[in-house]
Order: C-alpha cells, then structure tokens, then sequence
C-alpha cells in the first residue's frame, strides 16, 4: 500500500546549505528550540542528543505541551521548529500563513486497556468511535464485564486527539463524558491505574503497564503501521515558520538523514524510508540562486 502524504505537505522546499548531519562552523555555538507534541517530543530529545554529540557547541532543546502549543510557538517565533502530530489546520494557516509542514516518520495511535482487561482484546473501529461519542457505555457491550467503561480523552489542541476525531470518528463528536488528560504520559498512567479505562496514546509510548487493543483485528506493530494495515496512524511533523535555514534547516536534515532516521526506528517510530512509495527528499540547486533546496514529494 503507498502512502500518500497531505496535500498540504507536497512540493515543500527547504532552503539549506548541506543535506547531512556533519558539524559545521554555522551551527556552532548555536541554539535551537524545538517545541510541540508530547507524542513527538521523546523522539525529538533523542534526534537532540545525538545531533549535540556530533556538532559540539550546539545546544537543542525540546519542549512539549501539545501540538497546539507548538504551532503558537513556531509562528510567533519562539520556537524554531515546532513539532505536531497532527496537520495543519485552516486557522492555523489564516493565523501563520508561512508555515511549512514536515513529515519526519509515521506514528501509529494505539487504542489502550489496562491489562487487567483480558476479556476485550480486539475492538472494531466502529466500536471505538461508539466508545469515544457514547453510544457505547459498559464493557459487557463489546464483550468484556458489566461495568462502566471510563474513557480517557487528550484536551483540544491535542494532536493525538485530532488523529483519533479524524481517523475513528469521522470528524464527529467526542462524548462530553470522561476524564480529560494533557498528556502522552498522563494518559498511560491513568489507564494504567483504571482496570475499567480506556484511552489513546502514540505507539511509541507503549510500554507493559497498558495494553494494545487490536483494530479490525490488526495489531499496531511496525510491520502493520508501515504498510498502513493498521488503520489508525499518522505522519509526526516538524514545522517551520517560513523555509528553515540555518540550525533549524541543519536540525531537519539530520532527521531525514538515514542517521536520524535509524534513531526514530528505534524509537519505535515507522522510518520515511520503510514507507512503500515513500519517495525522499530529493535535492536540487537552482539556477537562479546558490542555495540547495530540498523537494518533499510523493507518489
């Protein structure tokens, strides 16, 4: 199955000096202020630590506090590059037209149960929209005991939450009902605490204190969310305000770069380059400038 990305991510050009991740004298002594996602901030402090390790004098730091807040953060320039697991919206290019979007890797959304649950292993998409707008009330309706289901959702702004009201609701409702979390982390604890809960988190936070329900019987393994198999998945973005030059262009192609590719792998990310018709970056010198650009395109 190819992946088609956005049409708002298509044709992107990124002006840069290098394609690579080498140090160089531009980035010394620098610093870059990353700021978004809670899904995508583990795997951006780890994309710091090792481009630091490699480009001495540089500093990266990484915030989190939702997709939302990255957006506010990149647009009025108190970040550099803001980090959104979820696309732009409408408003967020009336406010900030120059924004620049930027697939980094794939990301799955796993729907999660206490293990204490054993009897609901596998829920149907139609079922999890049922839970999250809540037509859906008790366990003993999709097989599991009588007992109330305590549904955890992620507060607008939320790129997570997005993902979810796009991909299983349909662009629906949620239920006003529930437990409102502001985190990846606050999610899983609270899930992992609530034998009756449910709730949704990046698969790349998934550990032993939750449990992954199957969608449509299919698990969110890497092999699953590469192909697109399981269904409930979405591209994690860098975004820049206006093309990213300097530290901020640097920071991005190491990202894209095999090197940082390889560290979103094992991150548990779905690497760019693990996509079928994924098609890289390609780079290009134009003729009426010196700069290199980098052409995001798909097939």
């Amino acid at each position: 199955m190819k992946k088609i990305f956005p049409i708002a991510l298509i044709s992107l050009l990124v002006a840069v000096a290098v394609f690579g991740a080498g140090c160089t004298s531009s980035t010394s002594g620098s610093t870059l202020q990353l700021a978004g996602s809670t899904s995508v901030q583990p795997d951006a402090q780890a994309l710091a630590q090792a481009y630091m390790a490699n480009n001495s004098g540089v500093t990266v730091n990484v915030a989190g506090g939702g997709t939302a807040a990255g957006i506010t953060a990149v647009g009025t320039g108190t970040a550099q590059i803001g980090t959104a697991s979820a696309n732009l919206t409408a408003s967020e290019m009336a406010q900030y037209p120059n924004l620049r979007p930027y697939p980094i890797c794939v990301d799955g959304i796993a729907i999660i149960v206490n293990p204490q649950n054993t009897a609901v292993t596998n829920l149907t998409l139609t079922q999890v929209m049922n839970i999250y707008t809540g037509n859906i009330t008790n366990w003993n309706q999709v097989g599991g005991s009588n007992v109330k289901i305590n549904v955890v959702n992620r507060e607008q702004g939320s790129g997570t939450r997005d993902g979810i009201q796009k991909i299983v609701l349909k662009g629906g409702n949620f239920s006003t009902g529930g437990i409102t979390q502001s985190s990846t982390g606050a999610v899983k604890s609270y899930v992992a605490g609530d034998p009756n809960s449910i709730g949704y988190i990046a698969t790349n936070a998934l550990d032993t204190s939750v449990k992954a329900i199957n969608i449509n019987n299919v698990a969110p393994t890497y092999a699953n969310l590469a192909d697109g198999t399981y269904v409930i998945e979405r591209y994690l973005l860098y975004v820049t305000n206006g093309p990213p030059t300097g530290l901020a262009a640097s920071f991005l192609n190491y990202t894209l770069s095999s090197a940082g590719q390889a560290i979103l792998k094992a991150q548990g990310e779905v690497s760019l380059n693990d996509v079928p018709g994924y098609v890289p970056p390609t780079t290009t010198t134009t003729t009426t400038t010196a700069t290199t650009t980098t052409t995001a395109t798909t097939t």
